[in-house]
């Protein structure tokens, strides 16, 4: 057991004594409250001891004093009564994760931490005790974050951009405190900037025909096609090798679609495998798709071995300079509104759950962050039919199905209203047949 003497501490070690001192402590053991650090420390070697025996972790709370306590928690980790992978700075906790996470992680996957973590030591000094973060710090950082600027494209953070840093950053406390760097993750109530979105644009069917017509070669028109008819995110495409689709085929006089064969670059299984997504080879997409297998050279593995050369940024800036180029303005959320038009398209076509499977998240997130109004909600349909709110053509049917249903039943429903008109007898007297103004006691 850990022990206290005049002027040092004393604990067990994998059998053996170690001596633990501090000058400045024990010069002036009078004070109470020196006595109180003196007999608190004694009891924080003590757990630690314990727990070094039975080779079991400290517990957080433990952690947390010692590591309050700078002197002490060299210490220990010396003695290894503590993990030695200890941080105290926000640049610390930054280097430990990157340290551990960063060799699994993809290129584009990397850009976005190091572009996160370069963002918030902007608002938050690299110096900053992890431990010394309150609530209060959180929502600071929240607001001040908006009023940032971005470095490449001189302007302030988009929304979405805003909404990736604070998911990182609650992600990595949520690291610091399952490694017992932290007890608690301060920014784990911060919102995401999550709101229902207002900068919706309808990437229509006369403006999809230009935008094909700017593409400069047979590959990135394919790329377009792929999002705008598939409801991909810019980064699955990439990921696509040559045959990963499969065409489509009639049956019994019936057109049936192909389909592809796209990572989900969200969503893996317990293996840690991406989910394969499996959403039809419309005929857009087909038509281009033969059209680049016959330009890709012999031996090539992915569908898009230049774009995929490029980075994240590399792909928005050039896609928008090919718009820019035949006089296209570039509309706002530039990828996402291209993929919330088709999942628009989808859902009220298919229905919700097709939509979900083939696009990629839940019925809950297109909701919030997908549906909008587009053009063909507005189309003019058969005038006898009342169309519901968010109902799409395949739901007109429905209507006409449910008013028929009920013209069927009307003469049913009048012959009950007459039974319901007709006279009843004084109570007491139940006759064997109808009573009513043509029955034989109703004369």
């Amino acid at each position: 057991m850990a022990k206290q003497y005049k002027d040092r501490f004393v604990v067990t070690v994998n059998g053996q004594r170690k001596t633990i001192r501090n000058k400045s402590l024990f010069s002036s053991t009078g004070t109470r409250s020196q006595q109180r650090l003196i007999r608190s420390i004694t009891n924080l070697l003590e757990e630690l001891e314990i727990a070094k025996e039975y080779d079991l972790p400290p517990t957080r709370d433990v952690l947390e004093e010692v590591r309050g306590i700078s002197w002490l928690n060299e210490k220990c980790i010396e003695l290894g009564l503590i993990p030695s992978n200890c941080v105290s700075t926000l640049e610390d906790l930054f280097d430990f994760y990157f340290e551990i996470k960063f060799k699994t992680w993809t290129k584009r996957t990397q850009e976005n931490w190091s572009n996160t973590k370069r963002t918030i030591l902007k608002v938050l000094k690299p110096s900053t005790p992890i431990r010394s973060l309150t609530r209060i710090d959180a929502d600071n950082l929240q607001h001040d974050i908006t009023l940032l600027v971005s470095d490449r494209y001189k302007k302030r953070l988009s929304k979405g951009t805003i909404s990736k840093h604070l998911g990182n950053l609650r992600q990595l406390f949520n690291f610091a405190v399952k490694h017992e760097f932290l007890t608690k993750n301060v920014f784990d109530e911060i919102s995401r900037s999550g709101e229902i979105r207002d900068d919706h644009f309808e990437i229509n069917a006369e403006l999809s025909e230009r935008v094909l017509e700017a593409m400069p070669n047979s590959e990135w028109r394919l790329y377009f096609a792929i999002l705008r008819w598939a409801g991909c995110r810019k980064s699955e495409p990439l990921k696509l090798k040559v045959g990963d689709w499969e065409f489509g085929h009639e049956k019994n006089g019936e057109h049936y679609y192909g389909r592809l064969f796209i990572p989900d670059a969200k969503r893996k299984n317990k293996s840690g495998n991406y989910i394969i997504k499996y959403p039809p080879l419309f005929q857009e997409i087909e038509n281009l798709l033969v059209e680049h297998c016959e330009m890709l050279p012999e031996g090539c593995e992915y569908l898009f071995p230049n774009i995929r050369n490029l980075s994240e940024g590399g792909v928005h800036e050039r896609f928008t300079s090919f718009l820019r180029c035949k006089g296209i303005t570039v509309w706002s959320s530039l990828f996402n509104n291209i993929r919330s038009t088709r999942s628009t398209e989808i859902s009220r076509e298919y229905g919700s759950v097709l939509e979900s499977r083939w696009i990629g998240h839940s019925e809950a997130t297109f909701k919030m962050s997908y549906d909008f109004d587009i053009e063909a909600d507005y189309k003019v349909r058969d005038t006898n039919v009342t169309q519901q709110s968010g109902a799409g053509d395949c739901t007109a049917n429905l209507v006409e199905k449910v008013i028929a249903e009920k013209r069927r039943i009307l003469p049913d429903a009048a012959l009950c209203i007459e039974y319901k008109d007709q006279a009843v007898p004084p109570k007491g007297f139940e006759p064997l047949f109808l009573v009513g103004r043509t029955s034989v006691l109703g004369r």
